[in-house]
């Protein structure tokens, strides 16, 4: 390969797999006032990466009223980003949630947004999964699955899906009639309600009696929803192997604490300093945004270690600890879920 060419490799692969791309919200589509679909368009209009149906991308939130970001599962296409060169997301309230309220209740179509390139292993693989594969959602879980259904649809994907999709009432259940619309010989939809009856839908939850109603055969089983969901479908489905299980985690929720103390912080970042202030029912990770600093992050749960920061001085609470041995020798720490509990120094050397 020529000079030229490697450099022109770089610069198509740095477009299409971008750290962040400036982006517009175009569309504002609303279920009810907890719940609604954002469609992002670049504002340069230049090509979107193709990406797999299941995966999610990370929205930059930045103006006067918020410094923030948070990880949310593509609804839209992979054809739809490659044709119509946009990005959907669909957001449910969280409660105290900083990123979901703003966006539910104060952005507005126009605005301009940070969005990074698709990632996540939460897809389909025709050399890992099975032919048959079991979906799971709860709630909001059902978001990356309607990514997928679409797939299916539109040939993308090819492997047979059924999926279950809990819910309290008829009422919560987003993309219901898209995706009973969708159904075919290689997408079925199971609406399981779990605080009323209907003559055409499962009541109760999903259980392992439920999916064995429908499917015995050897199958891949995918799962997104609460972490309740996650502990839940461990124990029932405990003797399917972990290879053929395929789990979205959730990111690292708030942390309750019995006295609210605030910290201040020297963070060394990139040949700069500095000084923030970050309380104990925060993570580290979150501190740093609220100061508006832009710090690597991006799966939010301890898993990928792409906000690593090495820990000078100081004490600091892992709700969970997911860290290389290697990186606990060293006092390296995941800022994602790593929580202060006295005074801190840390080193982030990583490029952005």
């Amino acid at each position: 390969m020529n000079k030229q060419n490697k450099y022109l490799v770089n610069a198509v692969a740095n477009q299409l797999h971008h750290h962040e791309k400036t982006m517009i919200l175009k569309k504002i589509t609303r279920f009810n006032q907890d719940i609604a679909s954002f469609q992002f368009q670049p504002v340069d209009k230049s090509d979107l990466a193709f990406f797999n149906p299941g995966q999610y991308v990370r929205i930059y939130v930045r103006n006067e009223q918020i410094c923030a970001s948070r990880d949310y599962a593509l609804s839209s296409t992979p054809l739809q980003a490659i044709n119509e060169k946009q990005y959907t997301i669909t957001i449910k309230r969280v409660p105290n949630g900083k990123v979901s309220n703003y966006m539910l209740d104060k952005a507005t179509e126009g605005e301009i947004f940070g969005v990074s390139s698709p990632v996540g292993g939460f897809y389909y693989s025709k050399i890992r999964d099975h032919y048959q594969v079991v979906g799971i959602a709860g709630g909001s879980g059902i978001t990356p699955f309607y990514s997928i259904a679409q797939a299916l649809n539109d040939g993308t994907l090819d492997f047979k899906l059924i999926l279950f999709y809990g819910v309290n009432t008829l009422s919560e259940a987003v993309f219901a009639k898209e995706l009973l619309a969708m159904q075919s010989d290689k997408f079925k939809l199971v609406l399981v309600l779990g605080k009323e009856t209907h003559p055409d839908y499962e009541s109760g939850f999903v259980s392992r009696k439920l999916v064995d109603k429908y499917i015995k055969d050897n199958y891949s089983l995918f799962v997104c929803g609460s972490n309740g969901l996650y502990n839940f479908i461990f124990k029932e489905f405990k003797d399917i192997p972990l290879k053929d299980r395929k789990m979205e985690p959730n990111p690292i929720a708030i942390r309750t604490v019995k006295e609210p103390k605030v910290f201040k912080i020297k963070l060394h970042l990139q040949n700069e300093l500095f000084n923030i202030n970050a309380n104990n029912e925060e993570t580290i990770l979150v501190a740093i945004e609220k100061a508006g600093i832009k710090a690597p992050s991006r799966c939010k749960s301890g898993s990928c270690g792409f906000c690593r920061a090495q820990l000078v001085s100081g004490n600091v609470y892992l709700c969970a600890d997911k860290r290389r041995k290697a990186d606990q020798s060293i006092n390296v720490i995941h800022t994602c879920c790593a929580y202060p509990e006295s005074d801190l120094e840390l080193i982030i050397n990583q490029n952005i």
